[in-house]
């Protein structure tokens, strides 16, 4: 959904060249050295925005574009405007209460209605002036005050001395075998390596529900109650991601075979949008933008047409605790395969907790079921949340893992909590996209 172009959240990135090289690109920001915990208040919930950090860097290494030209459609959407869809109304709506006490009283959106027309010049501007000033001054005055005042009314610590050393880093991305293919995630800060994390234990235990290369009905069954187990027994290593890094690919998962554990790794949260893309020459990427909740913090900022973030209530306990200056364990989770001759596939969905359990099922369907690209993303999904799973009602697997023991919950076929698969790569017919009939999804070609 448009919320203010995300220019409040954070950017996730994975990055493969023609050189077969893969980087990764972490825009995400820290809570702020006059930090303070996010109960006490709207703005201890906001984090330093990193998107525009990470777009500073990935256009540093490998830009083809002047940034004018590469901003420009965005600029033309927020100063001519765009007709209101109901997802964005429901979103306004279910937040209405948050964003009129955190000053958005005045936002042209609040009292918008389905089909009304929504201009942002305040964004427009914000925008051009990026393009004039560089995007590294979205840390300087006046961008960084004004978003510092924002949340200083409400309670938070951040500053421009927390926005002065604002840090992206251009660096290897994570890795892990996936049959003859690699597949290659985002390394720490964000959960990116609990995917590898469950890949490699199917990867390493084939031989259990694939034997020979062989599928049927009952290896199937196995397949998808493996699938749950080793995700959930992966989450538990969740708020250890910052701590223990890729070292997480070397800890043993605990896993029933023939049992649920029901184990409440992965949670409820959803949101975020991706974006996967494939030139001419090769270039791959797969990325991720969000603000966290729908709004973020709910803190609106009028003179830049923004809503900010609440990436701080991404921190939990143990070693990823609130803490000053500090990252919290990040949802967003982009992935890419890069099979034995070479050839890319770019995947990215949003979901929070759900992308690393969305982006299985397909790299598995793919795998061990023998579906295409297309038909992987289209199939029924499920998703572990809390002790339970939810599940499409059209599943396959219904019946038989409700007569496993899990605690099921069925969802309306197409449901937004199953996330929205948007994927590119390269074969020998050249550049190729894919994307989910889930939610707001589009794939083509330019």
């Amino acid at each position: 959904m448009p919320q203010a172009a995300g220019l409040g959240g954070d950017m996730l990135m994975l990055i493969r060249t023609p050189e077969s090289n893969t980087f990764a690109i972490n825009g995400v920001g820290r809570s702020s050295l006059e930090w303070a915990p996010p109960n006490q208040g709207s703005g201890a919930t906001v984090t330093v925005p990193g998107i525009v950090s990470g777009w500073s860097v990935a256009e540093g290494a490998f830009g083809k574009l002047p940034l004018q030209r590469i901003f420009a459609p965005a600029i033309a959407i927020a100063r001519s405007g765009f007709n209101a869809e109901a997802s964005l109304i429901r979103a306004r709506d279910s937040q209405r209460a948050r964003l009129l006490a955190n000053g958005a009283s005045d936002w042209p959106l609040i009292n918008l209605g389905l089909g009304d027309e929504w201009k942002q010049p305040e964004l427009a501007a914000l925008l051009e002036y990026l393009v004039r000033s560089g995007l590294q001054s979205f840390y300087k005055d006046p961008v960084a005050s004004t978003i510092c005042r924002a949340v200083q009314k409400l309670y938070g610590g951040l500053s421009t001395e927390d926005f002065a050393s604002q840090n992206v880093l251009l660096e290897n991305a994570t890795s892990t075998s996936w049959g003859l293919s690699t597949l290659y995630v985002q390394p720490p800060s964000t959960q990116g390596v609990l995917l590898a994390m469950v890949a490699k234990w199917l990867d390493h235990n084939t031989d259990l529900f694939y034997p020979q290369g062989k599928m049927n009905a009952e290896l199937d069954t196995l397949l998808a109650h493996l699938e749950i187990e080793v995700t959930e027994g992966a989450f538990q290593s969740r708020d250890a991601v910052i701590s223990e890094g890729d070292s997480l690919l070397k800890k043993t998962i605990d896993v029933n075979l023939t049992a649920p554990s029901h184990r409440a790794g992965p949670r409820s949260y959803l949101h975020t949008a991706g974006v996967a893309v494939t030139d001419a020459d090769g270039l791959t990427v797969s990325s991720l933008v969000s603000v966290f909740d729908d709004f973020g913090s709910a803190i609106y900022v009028p003179e830049l047409g923004i809503s900010l973030n609440n990436r701080a209530d991404g921190f939990t306990t143990g070693a990823n605790a609130y803490a000053p200056n500090a990252f919290p364990v990040h949802t967003l989770a982009p992935a890419i395969l890069v099979d034995a001759s070479g050839y890319s596939l770019a995947l990215a969905t949003p979901g929070a907790d759900g992308q690393v359990q969305t982006l299985i099922q397909i790299l598995s369907a793919m795998r061990f079921r023998g579906r295409d690209l297309f038909e992987a993303i289209s199939a029924p999904r499920w998703r572990a949340e809390d002790g339970k799973v939810l599940i499409e009602r059209t599943h396959p697997k219904y019946n038989a893992l409700l007569n496993m023991g899990y605690k099921l919950e069925e969802q309306p076929l197409g449901s937004e909590i199953f996330g929205a698969v948007v994927a590119t790569g390269t074969n020998m017919q050249g550049p190729y996209a894919s994307a989910d009939f889930r939610r707001q999804v589009t794939a083509g070609a330019r």
